[in-house]
């Protein structure tokens, strides 16, 4: 069962939606295509980020405010501004419909990279940074034993030389190597699309009773993921964690 809060908020978009523009990022024209290029983030990014509000248990406030480029709201005007928040808009009201009405056919925007794995991680990356825009509503979805498992897979696909200094220290696949990393970063891209699905299916089945749980007591809901004892260790030795990387990501959260 959905929560309360957000299916009544989903059922109201959709709503709307009858009446509105669901145009994806595939449907822009060479033109428009460009303008996002040059004014916001690249386009797997983005759509990373509104993926993530879609499957969050709560959509936080003022996400637009991060999708631009660097320096592009000092060179635009009102209205060219607007024009380029259309587009994303009418991007998540296209994934909000998709996951939805018809998850089956969920696919990520993996175009708009050098080569797709490269905008795979982009994807990854903006998804990541739609959970730390509202970390507390993700902490059922964090720490639950599926959902946990799926994000983990996911921030598989993130590249360590993308990520930034702080994050470095927390990243768990550092130790594997080159080769096993690229095979393990290939088939998470593989799976993103289940991926995505499982972690909407999960967050829907958050029940009224998850909405007032108690969290307050778990560590701070980093986004490196909390990995369980007897879970495959996400380094891919094929160990159980506790067997493995356990230890050393303790000693780090002292």
């Amino acid at each position: 069962m959905a929560t309360p809060a957000k299916a009544a908020s989903a059922r109201r978009l959709l709503h709307t939606l009858r009446d509105a523009h669901t145009r994806s990022f595939l449907s822009l024209s060479q033109d428009e295509t460009a303008k996002l290029a040059a004014n916001a983030r690249p386009l797997p990014w983005l759509d990373g980020l509104i993926t993530a509000l879609v499957v969050a248990p709560e959509e936080p406030d003022n996400w637009l405010d991060h999708t631009w480029a660097d320096g592009a709201l000092g060179r635009l005007t009102p209205t060219q501004a607007k024009e380029i928040e259309t587009l994303i808009e009418d991007h998540y009201c296209h994934v909000v419909d998709v996951l939805f009405e018809s998850p089956h056919i969920y696919s990520p925007h993996l175009r708009g990279a050098s080569d797709e794995m490269a905008a795979a991680a982009q994807w990854a990356a903006g998804f990541r940074f739609g959970i730390r825009l509202n970390p507390e509503a993700w902490r059922p979805l964090i720490y639950g034993d599926t959902s946990q498992t799926l994000l983990a897979a996911m921030f598989c696909l993130e590249r360590e030389e993308d990520l930034l200094e702080e994050e470095k220290a927390e990243f768990p696949f550092g130790d594997v190597s080159p080769a096993r990393r690229e095979e393990m970063r290939r088939t998470a891209s593989r799976m993103l699309p289940d991926i995505v699905r499982g972690l909407h299916e999960a967050s829907l089945a958050l029940d009224g009773d998850l909405e007032g749980a108690d969290f307050a007591g778990l560590p701070y809901a980093r986004t490196s993921l909390k990995i369980g004892r007897n879970e495959p260790c996400p380094c891919g030795s094929g160990k159980k964690y506790k067997k493995c990387c356990l230890s050393a990501d303790e000693r780090q959260d002292r």
